[in-house]
């Protein structure tokens, strides 16, 4: 397989949307390479004040915070979240992540062994 690249400045950015809470266009995001590569890696932005809803998945997920500040519920359990944070979800652990500062809050997550595509979203 050849190297590749990526360049957030040509990214197609998607609304958040989930089936039980509908389109959120405080919350986008973006894939840096296709949805069938694996290891998985994308960038969620969420607005000042925006929530991206408690979920859960099967496959282990790891947030790193590259600008703004949040917080991100795991399991029942609060962490602060600010440049340079690295956090870790478990497999099958609930999580929500809201933004509680004045800028986009700008998260890299990763999930290190399965593609975005086989990874099933579930909400509460």
């Amino acid at each position: 397989m050849a190297g590749s690249h990526f360049d957030l400045a040509e990214s197609a950015w998607q609304a958040w949307t989930d089936p039980v809470h509908g389109r959120n266009d405080r919350v986008r995001w973006t894939t840096a390479f296709p949805e069938s590569f694996a290891p998985m890696l994308g960038i969620v932005e969420i607005d000042p004040g925006g929530i991206l809803p408690f979920h859960h998945h099967e496959p282990a997920e790891i947030y790193h915070v590259a600008a703004g500040f949040g917080e991100v519920e795991i399991s029942g359990e609060r962490h602060p979240l600010h440049p340079g944070i690295t956090a870790y979800v478990p497999s099958d652990c609930w999580h929500e992540t809201r933004n509680t500062g004045a800028e986009p809050l700008r998260i890299l997550f990763f999930f290190p062994e399965v593609p975005l595509q086989d990874v099933a979203y579930r909400f509460s």
